[in-house]
């Protein structure tokens, strides 16, 4: 292809993608632009402990889930080996960058006192006890109170949840087992709520991830072994 040839090829692009910018200001639409046009802040995240892959895009999805809750629109959050990079266009405050992405991704557990529907925590924020905290469900049909954290997703053994339906309701539910080291602490909450103690009325036991309760299970036992 001669120099001329080219030159009149590009000016040709150049006109019609002119003509179809043109097309869409007219029109009202704006087009979407990436990190490099519009500008933005891009954060790169590294586990403190040893994370497997599988570890990483359950962060993943919990720091894009949180990036749609607080409404930063078009943010690109993707695994590159063992760091998780979040692209937050238009986003021009560094803090405001790091808060967006703080997902702990740490699980609690707290005995619940009451539920609610119709409510946000929000609604609730200066009618709780001290050393109670206000937190939604996973469906978001309710807000509920729960009394302070009595442990962590330590108890755990890590790797063990299994999902498997119930024979008796044909429902799906979710088997852990119990670290060896942290049976106590675990029996210790189940004592409380099985035995509907002021400190547990519901009997519900509710595990909580990232201010979000995950499930909120009825103890049906005093103790249970590893």
């Amino acid at each position: 292809m001669s120099s001329r040839r080219l030159r009149w090829s590009l000016f040709v692009f150049v006109i019609a993608v002119a003509t179809l910018l043109g097309v869409n200001l007219g029109t009202g639409n704006q087009p979407i632009l990436g990190l490099d046009l519009q500008g933005g802040v891009s954060v790169i995240l590294q586990s403190t402990d040893e994370a497997s892959a599988d570890d990483l895009l359950v962060v993943q999805d919990l720091i894009r889930d949180e990036l749609e809750t607080l409404g930063i629109a078009e943010p690109d959050v993707r695994v590159e080996g063992s760091n998780i990079v979040v692209d937050l266009p238009g986003v021009k405050d560094q803090e405001e960058a790091l808060e967006a992405v703080d997902v702990a991704g740490i699980v609690t557990l707290r005995p619940v006192l009451a539920c609610q529907a119709g409510v946000t925590p929000a609604d609730l924020g200066d009618q709780l006890p001290e050393g109670t905290g206000a937190f939604i469900t996973a469906d978001g049909l309710q807000t509920c109170i729960l009394g302070p954290s009595g442990g962590s997703g330590e108890v755990f053994e890590r790797g063990s949840a299994q999902a498997q339906i119930n024979q008796l309701t044909n429902q799906w539910i979710v088997s852990v087992d119990l670290r060896s080291d942290s049976q106590q602490i675990w029996n210790a909450l189940a004592a409380e709520c099985y035995s509907a103690t002021e400190s547990c009325p519901t009997r519900q036991l509710a595990i909580v991830l990232d201010n979000i309760i995950q499930s909120a299970t009825t103890v049906n036992k005093p103790s249970f072994s590893t």
